[in-house]
């Protein structure tokens, strides 16, 4: 659970960075007393923002998805090993039940 919430928490913290980032240019109107290189450059400055944040967003939804596939399958064999057990339990069982018969 304390997992979760941290997860939860960076998450928050990306995305009040990425509202940050959005405005670092400031308002429009101090757009227009600025040079056209100036705003090229902060323009530039928040389009690779926003692709850093949508390939960190993809990098991790490809790592949550490995997981939580390996996750289900490890659970997937653990069922299977339990009821193999359980089925060599039972032939053991029934086998010293027919022997004990037999004597």
């Amino acid at each position: 659970m304390a997992r979760i919430q941290a997860r939860r928490r960076r998450i928050q913290e990306r995305l009040a960075t990425a509202h940050q980032g959005d405005n670092a240019g400031g308002k429009e109107g101090e757009k227009e007393g600025m040079g056209k290189g100036k705003q090229q450059i902060i323009e530039s400055k928040r389009k690779l923002f926003r692709l850093k944040h949508r390939t960190e967003q993809d990098v991790t939804s490809v790592r949550v998805g490995g997981d939580d596939r390996e996750q289900i399958h490890r659970i997937q064999e653990e069922k299977t090993r339990q009821v193999r057990r359980q089925h060599v339990k039972r032939m053991v069982h029934d086998g010293k039940a027919w022997g004990n018969r037999f004597q």
